[in-house]
């Protein structure tokens, strides 16, 4: 294959497409390193009831070894050449992925295409990899800070897959086989859902060749429609914990990564609870000094959204902060103060623009926009998309998303800490 090497001037994205159909984007970059990402269009949504966990038991597998290399070997050869491998799995994908130096770049493909053409899931590693997942969910559900995200999830979602933890269920991760395994890649790991991306510095013609010759030899998938969620109403859950500190999560239903909308969220929620200077921080943190960290999510899926306040504090003082929660969402509702749509506009273009310096971060963004939204958006349509929000646009995604009849709260502590969604004044 060759030495890859990029030309001086800057290049721009290029969405190509192998023989049989399948989208390769190469977002190239002047640097010394290169990597490439090849997703997989499923995830734990997709699971059924009894198979919770399939997708991220897999991912786990595929690094345990080949017909022609051991786990060890696998390492070896990827650390040698001075590169990363790993892998992750969301609630839409599954991805896999290598970053290395760009000379040793098709040396690593060749590791990362007999992972996934050629994985021999032996039984005997299966049931070690099964011990570790488990201890994976377990380490999870004991880090209060992380796993009230996912009990957020479960709650908004409640009764649809979208509810589904993507590191699965314990009792389905402990009985779910090998030919099981072997099913569930055979059902999906193919054309339409695969898509390969590559940053760095890289060739275009070399990642399409390279993808080309891996990997569209396999078949296609059976159709396989996914179904919006219905969101449910207002409510609070309560999951009990040991311990005298509580976490808490309270939310709304977001937006889709197609919404034409999504931007001018993106904003409110940065205006509400991102960085030291948003509205949340510096009331409840500053001002009243009743948590450590707050702080606001907006996570966008292909067909839906959340928009999340999470915070941790005092179990007394927990019916605090949600009101004092409240009421900046009131407040922000009504107005925007003196420069602060373009602080936060600034805060989010500035993040936006130090993550791309980072070979995985340009893959990461590529790769989801594929398996979520159908395309990849270039940064600069994003920068300018967000350019583009006006304060009346903030203030109308306000009143629209901030709904006291779709609010949820999920409290993780030792007591329900007597919360009534009737006393918030909206």
């Amino acid at each position: 294959m060759g030495i890859w090497n990029m030309a001086t001037e800057e290049k721009t994205i290029s969405t190509l497409m192998t023989a049989s159909g399948m989208p390769v984007v190469v977002d190239p970059m002047r640097t010394r390193t290169a990597g490439a990402m090849v997703c997989i269009g499923v995830g734990s949504r997709d699971e059924k009831t009894n198979l919770r966990g399939a997708s991220h038991l897999l991912e786990h597998m595929l690094f345990k070894g080949t017909g022609a290399r051991t786990y060890l070997d696998i390492s070896k050869e990827i650390e040698g050449a001075g590169g990363e491998l790993n892998g992750f799995t969301s609630k839409e994908m599954t991805a896999y992925y290598v970053a290395t130096l760009n000379r040793t770049l098709p040396a690593c493909l060749d590791v990362l295409q007999d992972m996934i053409l050629d994985s021999r899931m032996e039984d005997r590693w299966l049931e070690l990899e099964r011990q570790v997942v488990l201890q994976e969910i377990d380490m999870w559900r004991n880090d209060p800070e992380g796993y009230i995200h996912t009990l957020f999830s479960r709650s908004l979602f409640e009764g649809h897959p979208m509810s589904n933890d993507e590191a699965g269920d314990p009792d389905t991760v402990a009985s779910i086989t090998r030919d099981q395994l072997f099913k569930h890649m055979e059902s999906n790991y193919s054309r339409p859902r695969l898509a390969v991306v590559a940053s760095g510095n890289v060739d275009a013609d070399s990642v399409l060749s390279w993808a080309e010759d891996s990997f569209d030899g396999l078949g296609g998938a059976a159709p396989r429609p996914r179904e919006a969620p219905t969101m449910r109403g207002a409510g609070i859950d309560h999951v009990p914990r040991e311990g005298d500190h509580a976490y808490v999560a309270l939310g709304f239903p977001g937006l889709s990564t197609n919404d034409p909308d999504r931007h001018s969220l993106t904003l409110m929620s940065a205006i509400l609870g991102s960085g030291m200077s948003s509205r949340l921080f510096t009331r409840v943190r500053e001002e009243l000094g009743l948590v450590y960290s707050i702080y606001t999510l907006n996570r966008q899926y292909s067909d839906c959204g959340q928009m999340t306040i999470f915070f941790s504090t005092s179990e007394d003082h927990v019916t605090q902060v949600v009101s004092e929660s409240v009421s900046q969402m009131r407040s922000l509702k009504e107005h925007l103060q003196i420069g602060e749509l373009n602080r936060a506009r600034n805060m989010l273009q500035g993040s936006m623009v130090r993550r791309m310096e980072s070979t995985e971060n340009r893959m990461y963004r590529m790769g989801r926009g594929l398996m979520t939204a159908g395309k990849v958006r270039s940064q600069e349509e994003d920068l300018a998309a967000l350019d583009a929000v006006t304060e009346e646009d903030v203030l109308r995604i306000a009143a629209k998303v901030l709904d006291p009849s779709k609010l949820r709260i999920v409290t993780h502590s030792r007591e329900p800490n007597g919360l009534d969604l009737h006393s918030l004044d909206f």
